[in-house]
């Protein structure tokens, strides 16, 4: 799926995509002429865990708090998988995960204010 393509599909500019969710982690790769590709399926999934609306009026994908606690749980989880096998994780990768962690938890306290 093209940039375009996705852009109409979720609702959103072009420039959001690139300048705004690419550099904050969105899945993509790169194809022909520098061009971005997408697979829908991947950045809902991305969407989702970084609790971001796309549509106007679109809810957040945190609608109650066992949404929260799964999207918290799942960070650490990675986290985890990657000390348990030792794998290396830099301190930019760890940083992600903690910024992922703060957006989750912001999210849950505007939930909690907005009920």
């Amino acid at each position: 799926m093209t940039l375009t393509e996705l852009s109409k599909e979720l609702g959103v500019s072009d420039a959001t995509i690139r300048q705004r969710w690419i550099a904050k982690g969105c899945p993509h790769s790169r194809g022909k002429h520098r061009s971005y590709i997408f697979h829908l399926a991947d950045v809902q999934t991305w969407i989702k865990s970084n609790g971001i609306t796309c549509k106007p009026g679109m809810q957040s994908i945190y609608d109650n708090r066992d949404t929260f606690h799964n999207a918290a749980k799942n960070e650490l989880d990675i986290l985890d998988i990657r000390l348990k096998e030792i794998e290396l994780v830099t301190p930019r990768q760890l940083v992600g995960i903690l910024q992922k962690l703060n957006r989750i938890a912001q999210a849950l306290q505007s939930h909690i204010r907005s009920n």
